[in-house]
């Protein structure tokens, strides 16, 4: 088998890969993730974000993912995560804007729509910071 061949299969099944995992990532993001935020205290220690001027309220959202591929495992606070989870994946946060915003005493936010910020606990592989980075441009786009 010509050499060519070998790295063009090696780089589009690693781009399905890719794909995929930023799927499972964004479907973790809408539902676990955003759970997980709905039941948090705002404001707290995530405190505030500006965006074009306005001053919003943020929640951190404590997770574990891959350190190689960037897949996430699980969302939730240290003592409700699995200890097996934790000790074989990466610990990270995500800090999300929240939109409360009341319009003639009617509920117009977009709740939460906006990740201001990843902080890892430690150093992902290039490929899986990549794959969050992407994930988390993808789910910014999809909220706005």
């Amino acid at each position: 088998m010509p050499d060519k061949f070998i790295k063009k299969f090696e780089v589009s099944h690693r781009e399905q890969l890719d794909e995929q995992t930023i799927h499972h990532n964004l479907l973790e993001m809408a539902t676990p993730m955003s759970y997980l935020l709905n039941n948090e205290s705002l404001g707290g220690n995530a405190g505030e974000v500006e965006i074009e001027g306005k001053p919003y309220s943020c929640a951190a959202a404590n997770g574990y993912a891959d350190v190689v591929t960037g897949k996430i495992v699980a969302f939730g606070n240290f003592q409700d995560v699995p200890e097996i989870i934790r000790s074989r994946n990466q610990a990270f946060v995500f800090r999300v804007a929240l939109d409360l915003e009341v319009v003639e005493g009617k509920p117009s936010g977009r709740g939460f729509f906006k990740i201001v910020g990843f902080y890892e606990k430690e150093f992902f592989s290039q490929n899986a910071r990549g794959i969050l980075e992407e994930s988390i441009k993808l789910w910014n786009e999809k909220h706005k």
